[in-house]
């Protein structure tokens, strides 16, 4: 019984001195996070659809690859390297929009996790909805400039372009 009763004593001190260390530092953190959000004066830009859309026309669009086909049967083989290049451009263009669209979604859901407020957390919503509409969108995009430059690869094969010179435009993606 007095062991019990020892370390009763001994732990009671203890246990109460890690209860006001630990307040004072969620006191002194508070604090700090006032402060931090107080300092911060530039306002966030939140990407929206409508944003990407406004983009649109300043984003380069690839030649379809029917066309490049049938301009390299008339002769044109030096456009190879032109093709190769918009078609590595709009697919890392494509994997670039793609991962903005990630990376809002992340956002978006720690915005909406942080709220405690319905209303916010509403507004918040819609725009985890439509960017989710963009990031499917997106994923499809990605997919499709992925398909088209792997079908340039194959007609530049088939037209005789020798696997060296293919290396060569493919770059670093190879």
């Amino acid at each position: 019984m007095i062991p019990v009763i020892l370390l009763l004593l001994l732990i009671a001190p203890a246990w109460s001195l890690a209860q006001e260390t630990e307040e004072l530092s969620l006191v002194e953190a508070a604090r700090r996070e006032r402060e931090r959000r107080a300092s911060i004066t530039e306002e966030v830009k939140i990407l929206t659809n409508r944003d990407v859309e406004e983009m649109e026309g300043l984003v380069s669009t690839a030649i379809a690859p029917e066309a490049s086909a049938e301009s390299s049967d008339e002769g044109e083989s030096d456009d190879w390297g032109e093709l190769f290049d918009s078609a590595k451009l709009d697919l890392k263009t494509a994997e670039s929009r793609l991962q903005v669209l990630q990376l809002q979604m992340v956002y978006l859901r720690d915005q909406w996790l942080r709220q405690s407020d319905g209303v916010t957390q509403q507004k918040i919503q819609v725009q985890l909805q439509e960017t989710q509409k963009g990031l499917e969108i997106s994923r499809q995009n990605t997919e499709a400039a992925g398909a088209a430059y792997k079908e340039l690869q194959k007609k530049a094969a088939a037209a005789g372009v020798l696997p060296g010179e293919l290396r060569l435009l493919m770059g670093d993606d190879s």
